[in-house]
């Protein structure tokens, strides 16, 4: 049971680390980026949304929107968990419960590996 723990927990630690180099490299290069992928920011939520061009349909468009908007997702689902304001859709909040899972087992994997029994 504690080996699963551990893998679940070492899963999530890499979506955050992916998540941290996507988030450094839109920061760095973000003109350019949405000028490869064809995307463009949207006005309601902060983040983006590929249209035309090579990802214009199908699982490419929606694996290209998931990788530019893992950063802005736990972002939001630690704001929006912890705040008092008026909730999205259950839906959204669904999603945002989701990450907000994989960031907290994310942050246990380290104590996970520093407690750990050596053998």
């Amino acid at each position: 049971m504690l080996k699963a723990l551990r893998g679940v927990c070492l899963t999530c630690f890499c979506i955050l680390g992916i998540a941290a180099v996507v988030a450094f490299f839109e920061y760095i290069a973000l003109p350019v980026l949405l000028e490869a992928t064809g995307c463009h920011p949207i006005d309601v939520l902060l983040g983006f949304e590929c249209g035309k061009g090579w990802a214009s349909a199908g699982w490419a468009r929606r694996s290209v929107e998931i990788v530019l908007n893992l950063p802005v997702l736990f972002f939001y689902a630690f704001a929006f968990t912890f705040s008092k304001t008026a909730r999205p859709s259950a839906e959204f909040m669904a999603l945002l419960y989701f990450f907000d899972a994989i960031l907290f087992l994310a942050m246990i994997h380290p104590l996970l590996f520093f407690f750990k029994r050596r053998s």
